[in-house]
C-alpha cells in the first residue's frame, strides 16, 4: 500500500494500524517520491491525501491513469466538501475526510 501524505498524524496513524494489521505500507510525502513508488513498485492500493487540494487532484487523475484498476482512496480535510466531488471526477473509488480514526484505517485495509 502506498499512501501519500504530508500530515504526520496521518502518516503516524496509518503506520501505526499496517503495522499491528501486517500490511506492507510505503509513506511519501512527495509527488516525486510516491511516482518513483508507482513506477518501480507493485501497488495494489494508493490512500492520496489531497492537501494542498489543486496539486493532488490533478496527481490523482495521474495515479488512475498508470496503476488502471488499483484502488486510489483520497483523503479530505473535513471542511473541504469540494474536494470529494473532485476526487470522485477524477478517479478516486473512495473518499474519506479527516481526521480519521483507527477503525477508519482498519477498513482501508479490509480493502486489501
Amino acid at each position: 500500500m502506498l499512501l501519500i501524505s504530508k500530515d504526520s498524524e496521518v502518516v503516524d496513524l496509518v503506520s501505526r494500524v499496517a503495522g499491528r494489521s501486517g500490511v506492507e505500507l510505503v509513506a511519501q510525502e512527495s509527488i516525486a517520491e510516491a511516482t518513483k513508488v508507482i513506477r518501480e513498485e507493485p501497488i495494489n492500493l494508493v490512500v492520496l491525501d489531497l492537501a494542498p487540494r489543486a496539486q493532488r487532484i490533478a496527481y490523482l487523475e495521474e495515479i488512475k491513469n498508470w496503476l488502471g484498476a488499483t484502488p486510489v482512496i483520497a483523503l479530505t480535510d473535513w471542511e473541504d466538501q469540494m474536494a470529494g466531488t473532485l476526487a470522485y471526477a477524477k478517479g478516486a473509488d473512495e473518499t474519506l475526510r479527516k481526521p480519521l480514526s483507527e477503525h477508519t484505517v482498519e477498513r482501508i485495509f479490509e480493502k486489501l
